[in-house]
């Protein structure tokens, strides 16, 4: 069950990367200001949540409480920039995982180190 979570924290976390990636989402959404665009710098954004999220879910799989917190704080800061990019259709996704590991953790919580 460990393993279902864990694997459903980074492919959630992950979806909104794949919807910016595939070229649905271009423009900022929220930013109508006539200032240049910073999607470059939220792609970059997204791409360290992400591998500070996979580092965390190896903490996690060792039953590690600071992989618990890295795996829902790298969720939220990849939501706000995810929709910031598209709105919430394409951040929503990114929950996903950090529901799962809120579930997960609350079961176990006892567990952790």
């Amino acid at each position: 069950m460990l393993g279902l979570f864990l694997v459903a924290a980074v492919v959630g976390g992950a979806g909104g990367l794949i919807a910016v990636a595939s070229g649905s989402v271009q423009d900022d959404a929220l930013d109508l200001s006539g200032a240049p665009s910073r999607l470059p710098q939220r792609m970059v954004a997204l791409a360290v949540c992400g591998l500070v999220n996979a580092g965390c879910a190896v903490g996690m799989s060792s039953f590690r409480r600071w992989g618990v917190y890295g795996v829902v704080c790298t969720s939220l800061v990849a939501f706000v920039v995810n929709w910031k990019l598209g709105g919430v259709p394409v951040a929503l996704p990114g929950l996903i995982g950090a529901a799962c590991v809120g579930v997960f953790a609350t079961a176990l919580w006892m567990e952790f180190d």
